[in-house]
């Protein structure tokens, strides 16, 4: 059973950032400006980049701190980045995140959420109104795991929250102590959200993908995936006119991109299906690892690594055609989002 937490409201009274707990000081960092013919937003050997869909004009945004990052995304008025940093961590699952804001207005950079114990891990994203949508943890329920059960009442502890630029208006958007949600996306005009949800109390380890309102009521369940790193659904993303989600699926039928590496040995490949659950159908040609996937227009991005290619990098595909070898846009790219 779902248990909605609606307009959770964490409210903060402090107007000064350095007593508002859910941000760090601001840091003065070096950062760049995001020209008007950009139109993608990327992460490369950790710093940030952004370049226009041909995979040109690159311009580098962050020059100091290079970070592990996972997902990057602008705001719809292209004066802050939000990105989040993976790094390993014991009491989280898969490692923990945490979510870092550049304002390129005043050349600064501060961390949400701080006191979170993961934040923003599998995707990250914006609305029109300057909310950051995520998924998140503030704490373990369960201080030390040593059960089976324990491990799920932590990883059901991951919920969907959302906050506003400026560190206020932080709401818990859905409570559900019985599965773990990530993958976080925001429909284009900001009405829907998108996730993926993995049940924690069941005997199947399966993945299913998700949508809600983006103030978190009548969450539904678009497409049931199977068991997870065989046939598990991830990072889904919605159609500009919202009648569809794309997202990517491991596909462990075809040979291992890399035999000996148990991370990455498994394929993936781009999907799309309508919001109720109809037309299921293969966009990328099997056998890469094909990620990530963000749409705009008649162009969807995604991550693509493929070691008989020998390519690793930002690949662009069309949402109307089937099984089809990707535009190889950017070699060295790591996950990519359209800019807003």
């Amino acid at each position: 059973m779902i248990v909605l937490s609606f307009i959770f409201i964490i409210a903060c009274s402090k107007t000064q950032k350095s007593n508002n707990i859910f941000i760090s000081e601001p840091e003065t960092v070096r950062l760049g400006t995001i020209p008007p013919e950009a139109e993608i937003v990327y992460h490369e050997n950790g710093f940030i980049y952004v370049m226009d869909r041909a995979g040109r004009n690159i311009i580098q945004l962050t020059f100091e701190n290079p970070r592990l990052w996972e997902h990057v995304a602008v705001s719809p008025d292209r004066q802050y980045i939000v990105a989040n940093e993976q790094s390993p961590n014991s009491t989280a699952a898969g490692g923990s995140s945490k979510i870092w804001l550049f304002d390129l207005k005043t050349g600064t950079e501060a961390q949400l959420l701080p006191y979170f114990l993961t934040a923003g891990n599998g995707g990250i994203d914006w609305d029109k109104e300057g909310y950051i949508y995520f998924g998140a943890k503030e704490k373990n329920p369960v201080a030390d795991p040593a059960t089976p059960d324990d491990f799920r009442t932590n990883a059901g502890a991951n919920d969907i929250y959302r906050i506003k630029y400026n560190a206020t208006g932080l709401q818990r958007l859905l409570n559900t102590p019985h599965s773990g949600e990530a993958d976080i996306s925001v429909a284009e005009d900001g009405s829907m959200v998108s996730f993926v949800l993995q049940p924690v109390n069941t005997q199947t380890d399966h993945t299913e993908i998700w949508m809600m309102n983006s103030n978190g009521t009548n969450p539904r369940m678009i497409y049931k995936a199977g068991e997870v790193k065989l046939a598990s659904a991830h990072d889904p993303e919605f159609s500009p006119d919202n009648t569809k989600v794309i997202f990517s699926i491991v596909n462990s039928t075809v040979l291992p991109n890399f035999p000996h590496n148990p991370l990455a040995n498994t394929a993936h490949d781009i999907w799309s299906v309508n919001i109720n659950g109809t037309e299921l159908k293969r966009l990328s040609k099997s056998g890469p690892i094909s990620i990530a996937p963000d749409w705009k227009g008649e162009l969807i991005l995604y991550l693509d690594i493929s070691e008989a290619d020998r390519y690793a990098g930002i690949s662009i595909i069309n949402p109307n055609n089937v099984d089809q070898l990707p535009n190889r846009i950017k070699s060295g790219g790591n996950i990519a989002k359209w800019i807003p």
